[in-house]
């Protein structure tokens, strides 16, 4: 038996946090300039007067947009943990069986959090990459593209971690030049005041 929501919104409100909590993370969007064509996929965002210490887990298997990304699964997590005088925000998102673009890149496996990115097996037109650990690395996808591993953003309340970030300079089996790919999204914030 399964179960279809269409249009679905809970809110809630709880005592305040020392410091508002928020972020969100999800295994995968394919965006056409601002037109957003697919995704934010297993998306966990941050409730409502936030976690006091539970982990929210959302956790999806199958991922596909023809042509563009296949995943097997897919798993976000988020907490806060609300102290006095300090609150933490933590987020991740790990994908496993990631393939873009019909096999020009592949890995078993990303896992994106605060403290980094893991990825298991990468490989750009069948060609194993390996990496040094620091963020923004970059990889030449030849006649296609950039992609950009461990990408990490400072925000003014936060850090953004996005595990593989595609962005495609040509048209390729009919995905358009300008498609970014995003792939084990983690984005963690907390208000300073």
């Amino acid at each position: 038996m399964g179960r279809v929501v269409i249009g679905s919104a809970t809110s809630g409100a709880s005592r305040p946090t020392a410091f508002a909590a928020g972020g969100q993370a999800y295994g995968s969007t394919v965006n056409v300039g601002s037109l957003v064509t697919a995704g934010p996929t297993a998306y966990v965002g941050m409730p409502c007067g936030a976690t006091g210490g539970t982990i929210v887990k959302n956790r999806l298997v199958g991922l596909s947009v023809p042509g563009v990304v296949k995943g097997a699964t897919i798993a976000g997590t988020g907490q806060s943990v609300e102290k006095t005088g300090s609150t933490t925000a933590t987020f991740g998102s790990t994908v496993a069986g990631i393939d873009l673009l019909g096999g020009a890149v592949t890995a078993d496996a990303i896992t994106s959090t605060d403290d980094g990115t893991v990825i298991t097996n990468l490989e750009v037109l069948g060609r194993p990459v390996t990496l040094a650990a620091r963020a923004n690395s970059t990889v030449d996808v030849s006649g296609l593209g950039t992609l950009t591993v461990h990408k990490t953003v400072e925000q003014a309340t936060g850090l953004d971690v996005i595990g593989l970030e595609l962005r495609l300079s040509a048209d390729r089996l009919g995905v358009e030049a300008g498609t970014v790919v995003q792939v084990a999204v983690a984005k963690s914030r907390v208000a300073t005041a």
